[in-house]
């Protein structure tokens, strides 16, 4: 039996755009908006990142290449043909998405995407990273409102039923936003109102995400 490989389409993909951003920070509200521009496809959470990683780890093992000593991290050393391999199989998905929402650019807005920003820029070396700041007590307190009997959902699991660790957990987000090289990166200030509704990207906002989309 002979396999016919799949046709990426006739234009490369381009690297895609990042949300990085808290639950409970006015994500789906910015996704809706990033969503709505005539070149940008931003869907629902795809948790393409952690696909990204999960592939790394198999990639790396079947390479023979070691493995993270926690469960779940990507490994400490990905080989350079995991790297492309990774890229081809998201070009293969993200572009059939593309053609057929008929835009141009993709824009994957996920909870965890803060923890792999090392690995996306390996397969995506041009891509850009969109910043959703609000204040870690704000984080805590609309966590605390959507979820009155523990928290669960809105990738608060990890914190259990204690508010430290979902106050750490917005920090560390913030610390990965700026450590994202300055060309790369722009923030996105919501609202340090609880239960304001978070600011508007700008039209500025919206023309950097889409800017120079061959670089």
């Amino acid at each position: 039996m002979q396999i016919i490989p799949h046709d990426p389409g006739p234009e490369a993909v381009r690297d895609p755009v990042f949300v990085i951003c808290n639950g409970r920070s006015g994500s789906t509200l910015l996704r809706f908006i990033l969503d709505a521009h005539p070149e940008l496809a931003c869907p629902p959470e795809t948790n393409l990142a952690a696909l990204c990683a999960h592939l790394a780890t198999v990639w790396s093992l079947i390479e023979g290449a070691p493995l993270s000593a926690e469960r779940g991290d990507e490994p400490p050393e990905i080989p350079e043909t995991s790297v492309a391999g990774i890229r081809h199989m998201m070009d293969l998905m993200v572009g059939s998405y593309l053609r057929r929402r008929g835009k141009q650019r993709y824009c994957d807005k996920s909870l965890a995407t803060a923890r792999y920003v090392s690995l996306l820029l390996r397969v995506y070396p041009q891509a850009r990273f969109l910043c959703l700041y609000r204040h870690p007590m704000d984080v805590v307190a609309s966590g605390i409102e959507a979820c009155p009997w523990g928290l669960a959902g809105f990738g608060f699991d990890p914190c259990g039923s204690a508010i430290a660790p979902l106050g750490r957990l917005a920090l560390r987000n913030a610390a990965t936003c700026s450590r994202c090289a300055a060309s790369s990166s722009l923030a996105v200030t919501a609202s340090c109102s609880s239960g304001d509704t978070p600011t508007a990207p700008t039209e500025s906002h919206l023309k950097w995400t889409v800017d120079k989309a061959s670089t």
